[in-house]
């Protein structure tokens, strides 16, 4: 019997921002999925829907799209976020019936500590402990929200050996779970940390791939590092040549992708940047055929 040939979607995470919205309206019809991340169709302590729920709600029916979930805060890998969790996982729960998510992704990392709350997910150390703590996090979203997995962040520091990442989330999601390589956050830690990604890559969990993410970003001023040169995952502007050699290189070592995703952050759409959006969404479509 022939084996079906595979079919890998092009997607695009949604920004909450109107002008972005209207910019970015002519890629629409050019993509398979939209993303979005739940915390940006929030509003208040309460976590009510906000005008963006129903904007993005009405781009998916409009196009016939199905929508994809990815968070930023959940915090996976937080000791006490367990108040945080349970007030967000009711909210994800309303929103997985509202936008019939497919799957759900979240950050790796901890963005609650000492109870305060963090900005970006902070990285942790490779330890059983905490490969635990993320298993049981992506349990209790799976109770929730079906099919989840994490998404590899980019690190500007690391209290382990990032070679170590791969095997420690191979262990962190077992045979249930599943990874979100996001590849210009691995390009970004590579030249932070000082490693080859391709290494990373070769150690990784491929087989746990549900999705990739492209983006770009920038490098950070140099008096923010002494010297050392910093690359942030600012998600504002072109994809860069080093993440495209990346995605070709491991596109076909992931045989169960579902989805490639196209990530630009609010705000940085300008008029003219929409028809060089639009080619990097129609290379990859023509990639992944």
């Amino acid at each position: 019997m022939v084996e079906p040939a595979r079919v890998v979607a092009t997607g695009l995470l949604l920004a909450p921002d109107a002008t972005w919205l209207a910019r970015c309206a002519p890629l629409f019809d050019l993509v398979d999925v939209f993303s979005v991340t739940p915390e940006s169709t929030w509003r208040g302590k309460a976590l009510a829907p906000n005008d963006y729920a129903a904007a993005f709600r009405q781009i998916a029916a409009r196009r016939r799209r199905p929508m994809v979930g990815h968070g930023v805060g959940f915090s996976l890998a937080s000791a006490d976020a367990s108040l945080r969790q349970e007030r967000w996982l009711p909210a994800l729960a309303r929103d997985h019936a509202a936008f019939d998510f497919q799957w759900y992704t979240e950050h790796l990392g901890l963005t609650v500590a000492a109870g305060e709350d963090l900005q970006i997910p902070l990285p942790v150390p490779h330890t059983a402990a905490n490969a635990a703590r993320v298993r049981a996090s992506l349990d209790r979203l799976a109770a929730v929200m079906g099919t989840v997995g994490v998404e590899n962040s980019a690190w500007t520091i690391h209290p382990g050996q990032p070679l170590d990442e791969p095997a420690w989330l191979a262990d962190t999601l077992g045979d249930r779970h599943h990874l979100l390589l996001d590849l210009h956050n691995l390009y970004a830690s590579a030249v932070n940390l000082g490693f080859d990604p391709e290494a990373w890559l070769a150690r990784a969990p491929l087989h746990r791939v549900i999705e990739l993410h492209l983006s770009g970003g920038d490098d950070a001023p140099a008096t923010w590092g002494a010297g050392r040169r910093i690359r942030l995952d600012s998600h504002d502007h072109d994809v860069p040549n080093e993440v495209w050699s990346l995605f070709e290189a491991v596109l076909p070592h992931c045989p169960n992708l579902r989805c490639v995703t196209l990530e630009r952050q609010e705000g940085t759409v300008e008029a003219g940047d929409t028809s060089l959006l639009a080619e990097c969404i129609i290379r990859i479509t023509e990639t992944v055929a």
